[in-house]
């Protein structure tokens, strides 16, 4: 599984992977589905975070162009978990905003 996999599957389930401000992984969510989720989080934990950390630069782009419309952002964020290619893609755009 890719760690957008993981992160759309355990969503999916109830389970919301946040980092925190120490910069692990938190999940929450139904405890009986986080359960099932931990053994993928903990095998694929650092490029989880580094997927997180990404999607987070997506969005920041996404607002920085003016971008507000829900169903867009989420689509661009499920797009981004599926397809390497877009996360590249979003993740060009996202690099030219952080200049």
């Amino acid at each position: 599984m890719t760690p957008g996999e993981i992160i759309q599957g355990a969503q999916a389930d109830g389970v919301e992977l946040i980092v925190s401000q120490a910069g692990a992984i938190k999940a929450t969510g139904d405890g009986v589905a986080v359960e099932r989720w931990i053994p993928a989080i903990r095998e694929h934990k650092d490029l989880i975070l580094e997927h997180l950390s990404q999607e987070q630069a997506v969005l920041t782009w996404l607002a920085s162009i003016g971008e507000a419309d829900p169903s867009i952002i989420a689509a661009t964020v499920a797009k981004c978990r599926r397809d390497p290619d877009a996360l590249a893609y979003f993740l060009t755009h996202a690099a030219e905003v952080a200049l």
